[in-house]
């Protein structure tokens, strides 16, 4: 009678591992109200644009530069002289030199315009350029949320937030296509009034 106990605990002993092992080497089945989980790598989505984006300012960046570049030979000239008649003030009367101080008040005047118009169309472009990253943000956001109405899709987590992932979690193609789709409809572009 003991060996027949003992043979049945045997028996119990090996139907359980059998059925742990086989188990433990299978997914567990889907569950029905499980959510459906997204992954998109960003920075691939909107490296394009940006880039764009970045050649756009240096485009616009090149064209100041040109600009000043002729105001600066100006002002130059323009030094110059005044640096030439303030070697000739030696020995003149004040009202020559009184003269001088005027036209060399008139140039400081030119160099602070030419300054601050500077200044303000660097933060024009700087403004400009936060526009469109802001609105690229907000076109993503809205394909994001586009794609993952369209394949039910409950949650999306950026990849770099991710440490693993399947492939098949990965929605990235499909909202860089929607994406663009969207940019095609609606370009984005430096928007620089009053240039």
């Amino acid at each position: 009678m003991n060996a027949v106990v003992h043979c049945k605990n045997w028996l119990a002993l090996i139907l359980i591992s059998a059925f742990s092992f086989k188990s433990a080497g299978e997914p567990l089945p889907a569950q029905p109200n499980a959510p459906r989980i997204g992954v998109i790598h960003i920075e691939k989505i909107t490296a394009k644009w940006m880039e764009k984006l970045r050649e756009a300012v240096e485009k616009k960046i090149e064209q100041y530069h040109h600009i000043f570049r002729a105001h600066e030979k100006k002002l130059r000239a323009e030094n110059a002289k005044l640096m030439e008649l303030q070697e000739a003030l030696q020995g003149v009367s004040k009202e020559k030199k009184a003269a001088w101080v005027e036209r060399k008040n008139k140039f400081e005047a030119k160099v602070h315009d030419v300054q601050k118009d500077a200044e303000i169309k660097r933060k024009k472009l700087g403004a400009a350029h936060d526009k469109v990253v802001r609105r690229l943000n907000a076109l993503l956001s809205e394909s994001v949320k586009d794609v993952a109405t369209q394949y039910d899709i409950h949650l999306v987590y950026p990849a770099a937030s991710v440490i693993y992932w399947r492939d098949s979690f990965d929605i990235t193609d499909k909202v860089a296509a929607h994406l663009a789709d969207k940019i095609k409809s609606a370009p984005l572009k430096l928007d620089l009034k009053d240039d």
